[in-house]
């Protein structure tokens, strides 16, 4: 509505231009550019000169919201978290891919690439349905950063060899503890 305002202001002014103004040699022409400044008008620019100069800079956001990403316990896990075999959300792997495209996940957002068989397994794990150990075997996760509501959260907080290395309530880092390789002596 402020844009058909203004059109009709601009024509307003622009038709009583004197015939020697640029405006009125370019009608003479036979160009017409008011339908030009119908879609663009030199208020859009001032608009912006305006917000432009109107007060500080706009903060470029310097991360990903930590309202949706465990992005705090990542950077804090960072070089642990990338050697390992990660169990992670698709849209929390995709943040890891992001850092560190070399990271290891078992699913991203690329979803549609992996198929049925892979998406059926991860829902299986996050979901705990049955077999869900005999998929973190499979693929050989080392370390799940999974939301703490999930139900592969409470399965692995019950099983002896994950560790719970970080938990902010919200989020939860496991790291799967190394075998005791040390020979008994008697």
């Amino acid at each position: 509505m402020i844009a058909v305002e203004m059109t009709y202001w601009w024509k307003a002014w622009v038709g009583g231009s004197p015939a020697q103004s640029a405006v009125g040699i370019l009608d003479q022409m036979g160009w017409d550019i008011v339908p030009g400044f119908q879609r663009f008008t030199v208020w859009m620019v001032v608009a912006v000169a305006v917000l432009a100069g109107s007060g500080s800079a706009i903060a470029w956001p310097q991360d990903f919201p930590s309202l949706v990403f465990p992005t705090a316990m990542i950077h804090a896990h960072e070089q642990e978290i990338l050697k390992a075999r990660v169990l992670t959300t698709d849209q929390w792997a995709d943040y890891l891919i992001y850092l560190h495209p070399e990271q290891k996940v078992f699913v991203d957002g690329r979803s549609d690439f992996y198929g049925p068989e892979i998406g059926d397994q991860f829902l299986q794990v996050m979901r705990g349905m049955p077999g869900w150990e005999k998929v973190i075997e499979k693929y050989r996760f080392n370390l799940a950063l999974i939301p703490v509501d999930t139900a592969a959260a409470q399965l692995l907080k019950q099983r002896p060899e994950w560790r719970v290395v970080a938990d902010d309530g919200k989020q939860i880092l496991f790291v799967l503890r190394q075998p005791d390789t040390r020979v008994l002596s008697e």
